[in-house]
């Protein structure tokens, strides 16, 4: 085939092909070269008809070579330019480079279509042979040059919508320092349209105050290469006003790499300087207020160092702000053990958000010494929500803990023993109960202690020797008690022992019961030995309370048993106790409405004189008509009444009725008797006894010797001295004092002669087995003759039968009661007996008739 170019190489790097075309003229070599030139080749005759195509021109529209050759080279248009080629193709032909044979560039842009219909522009360069015979097309795919092209255009026109819409001015300056762009935001921000700024010499830009030089540096600068950021300048706007602005520089390159202008980007910052400048008072007030401050106030980042620290600070800790800022915090160390580790928790709980308030720490000053600080912190917050660093407030709280320290012995520890007291035994114990992980388990147990005989030492000794030996008890107690364990001063007389981890209470009795034998042993006061009576109660926590109120209480009436029961000094509460107590309480409470509502009555039994067997006096006994119960017996009620609020009342009600009842039945012919009135320990109090007998003798109008007051050997042994004045008193003025239910307690045989009694009354215990009983009958022959010699007369209680009044009649005893006479009885039915035994027998009291009664 013939060469048609030389020099194709040329033409592939060439877009519009002008010098290195190939030639008609030219003659290929092979047609290698023609398969192998970088182009699409299309080869059309004069009637434009294809007659010739290469591979690539095969490859670019999809044709196989025989479709195409042979076809006119319109089918590789789009059918909307084809006719209008067919003109352009003759007309070419016609021209005069087509009869120069010289190639020529259409200059035009073309559409081709591929056999798959889709359409696509191209280049196209033409080059008519010599002959004119045919004409060599090469056409080139411009589909990504328009690409190129558009998203080129785009692009201006975005920057130059970017330009106009950015909210900072920009303009630019050329080489020779005129402006030569103005965008929306300068017009606005300086006021000059930019008709009146593009072109002007920089010497004379309106805006600029002053200091042009500056600006010129800024500018050669920028025409260094340099890039210049945040330059702070002062401008003038149009209509005179001035403003802060911040001034960006940057170079403009051209293609070439060459500086050919200057990019400016101008923002109004007067209100930030404003704002920085009301920030910077605002921090410098705050500053002299920090500084002004009397406690520490401090700033720390995240890496623990400090950012800031007032003038408290350096007074609290002794460093100066100059030593501390920028270093870690920890050249501050605590004092305590763990407390770098507590310094990392407080420093983690506020790097994460939290505020921490009034922890308590130590910390080591420069000079080595302690000091006791209060800390707050709060975490730093950004606009945007980061935590940029900690504030922290530290107060000196040396001299208040000290004065807590102060009043917390006060109010925890006992002044004279130096031991804590009852509100720190309730603290402790709460304390305990707070921690205690497993709370239904036994964990610790509480003994309460009552130390008896301290009054009579208050009332014996000087109070500072009562004083000594309340210490030394204490002291005592601890010695004696475990190392693990705690005691307690609760009250004036009253200790407690608590201890934890132990609620065994074979083990816990193991502990007590040495300390109460220890205890019992005698004291030392002012060269005598002075023994004393402890009685301990004690409660297991949490099964005997799961509040400390409720073991404490449980502890304490432990413990009252304890006292109330003279056999044994120790008592373990169990629920039966305080169903007791509920008991006691309720019982208590009936017994007020009962007085109340008037269900008291006095029963009466008689008195009988041995020797002719006469009525001589009777016995007034309580009994309580309950409305759902019916006659309650005395023994289910007297000791509660004899130990409630009441009982003074009740006592003086018993005795002012059986007084009055006995002047009734004298009054209608009964006779002189005498009545017996049982007391309660409560009339010995406030020393009213001898008024209120005085008083009900005189309401009754009778003499002294018809009332015998009768007074258990419990009352003696408790009240001891300070009843026999009274009595004393009550028995010279005529009144009988009778020891009733003699030889049942504890009391030495010292009573009778110490107390001023008329009458012994032996209980019916002693009688039961009389006759048969051989220790009975020599305790009850004992007493009579033991009696009769101190000059007091004997009355025996409870007789039943007729072998025990023979008995007692041997023994010489005067008189007697029981059942073989006459059980207990209402007033009307008491006096009927009398009447009725009067009038059959003046000196004989008829059994069947009593015993009918």
């Amino acid at each position: 085939m013939k060469n048609l170019q030389k020099n194709p190489k040329n033409w592939a790097s060439d877009l519009v092909c002008k010098k290195s075309a190939p030639q008609a003229g030219d003659i290929w070599e092979s047609d290698f070269l023609f398969e192998q030139y970088p182009d699409a080749i299309l080869i059309v005759d004069n009637k434009g008809n294809i007659s010739g195509v290469n591979k690539n021109l095969i490859e670019m529209l999809g044709y196989e070579k025989e479709e195409m050759l042979g076809n006119t080279i319109e089918m590789l248009l789009p059918e909307s330019h084809r006719k209008s080629h067919v003109k352009k193709r003759n007309g070419y032909m016609n021209t005069t480079a087509s009869n120069t044979g010289r190639p020529m560039e259409t200059g035009a842009k073309f559409q081709a279509r591929r056999k798959d219909g889709s359409c696509f522009p191209v280049d196209i360069m033409l080059s008519p042979s010599e002959d004119k015979s045919v004409t060599i097309t090469v056409i080139r795919d411009i589909s990504e040059k328009i690409a190129t092209q558009e998203n080129e255009r785009k692009a201006r026109e975005a920057l130059s919508a970017i330009f106009d819409a950015a909210p900072v001015a920009i303009f630019s300056v050329g080489h020779d320092k005129r402006i030569i762009s103005w965008s929306r935001a300068a017009e606005n921000l300086f006021g000059y349209p930019a008709s009146e700024i593009i072109g002007l010499p920089y010497e004379e830009f309106p805006y600029i105050i002053g200091k042009t030089d500056q600006c010129l540096a800024l500018y050669n600068d920028a025409f260094a290469g340099k890039t210049v950021r945040n330059v702070h300048r002062f401008r003038r706007h149009k209509n005179g006003t001035m403003f802060d602005v911040s001034i960006d520089t940057a170079p403009m390159y051209d293609d070439e790499g060459n500086i050919y202008a200057i990019t400016y980007s101008v923002q109004d910052i007067s209100e930030r300087i404003k704002a920085e400048k009301r920030e910077k008072e605002a921090n410098d007030t705050l500053k002299a207020v920090v500084d002004s401050a009397p406690i520490a106030i401090f700033v720390l980042d995240k890496n623990i160092k400090v950012l800031s620290w007032n003038l408290g600070a350096e007074q609290l800790f002794g460093f100066k702000a100059r030593e501390v800022i920028g270093k870690p915090y920890q050249l501050i160390p605590p004092d305590e053990q763990n407390g770098s580790q507590q310094l990392s928790t407080l420093i983690d709980q506020v790097f994460h958000g939290q505020t921490v308030r009034n922890l308590q720490r130590k910390r080591i000053k420069k000079d080595g010494t302690l000091v006791a600080v209060e800390i707050s912190a709060a975490p730093i917050i950004s606009p945007s929500g980061e935590i940029l660093s900690a504030a922290y407030c530290a107060q000196d709280i040396t001299d208040r803990l000290a004065h807590e320290e102060q009043l917390n012995r006060l109010a925890y520890q006992d002044q004279l023993t130096k031991l804590p007291n009852r509100e720190c035994l309730k603290l402790n114990l709460g304390e305990h109960f707070y921690n205690c992980a497993e709370p239904a388990c036994d964990s610790l147990f509480v003994t309460k202690f009552c130390i008896n005989g301290f009054a009579e030492v208050n009332n014996s000794f000087e109070h500072a020797s009562a004083d000594r030996l309340l210490i030394d008890v204490a002291q005592r107690l601890c010695r004696l008690s475990p190392d693990n364990s705690q005691i307690y001063r609760t009250d004036r007389y009253d200790f407690a022992l608590a201890m934890c981890d132990l609620a065994d209470p074979v083990a816990i009795m193991a502990i007590v019961k040495p300390i109460l034998e220890q205890m019992s042993q005698p004291f030392k006061i002012e060269g005598q030995s002075i023994h004393l009576d402890i009685q301990a109660g004690l409660a297991i926590g949490p099964s005997h309370g799961k509040t400390v109120e409720e073991l404490l209480t449980n502890a304490s009436l432990a413990l009252a048993l304890a006292l109330a029961d003279q056999s044994q000094n120790i008592k373990l509460f169990d629920m039966s106790m305080k169903a007791r107590v509920q008991a006691k309480h309720q019982l208590d409470a009936d017994l007020r409405r009962a007085f109340e509502n008037d269900e008291f009555e006095l029963f009466y039994q008689p008195q009988i004189r041995l020797k002719d067997n006469r009525l001589i006096g009777a016995e007034a006994l309580l009994r309580w008509r309950r409305p759902d119960q019916g006659i309650c017996q005395p023994g289910t009620f007297i000791d509660a009444l004899g130990n409630s609020l009441i009982a003074y009342d009740v006592g003086n009600w018993i005795m002012q009725n059986a007084l009055n009842q006995t002047a009734n039945w004298k009054n209608r012919g009964l006779g002189n008797l005498r009545m017996g009135v049982n007391l309660f320990a409560a009339q010995f109090d406030n020393d009213t006894l001898i008024r209120d007998v005085n008083k009900a003798l005189t309401m009754s109008g009778l003499e002294a010797s018809a009332l015998e007051l009768e007074i258990t050997e419990n009352i003696a042994i408790g009240l001891k001295n300070s009843i026999i004045d009274p009595l004393k008193i009550l028995r010279d003025k005529g009144v009988g004092i009778a020891f009733d239910d003699f030889g049942t307690g504890y009391a030495s045989l010292s009573y009778l002669l110490n107390y001023p009694l008329t009458r012994i009354k032996i209980d019916r215990s002693f009688l039961e087995h009389i006759p048969g009983d051989e220790k009975e009958t020599a305790i009850v022959h004992s007493i009579i003759l033991m009696a009769q010699s101190l000059g007091l007369e004997v009355i025996a209680e409870g007789v039943e039968t007729l072998a025990q009044e023979s008995f007692l009649k041997q023994q010489n005893c005067e008189e007697v009661q029981g059942y073989y006479y006459a059980k207990p009885m209402p007033a009307a039915e008491f006096y009927k007996f009398g009447m009725d035994a009067n009038a059959k027998h003046s000196d004989l009291i008829c059994h069947d008739i009593a015993g009918a009664a």
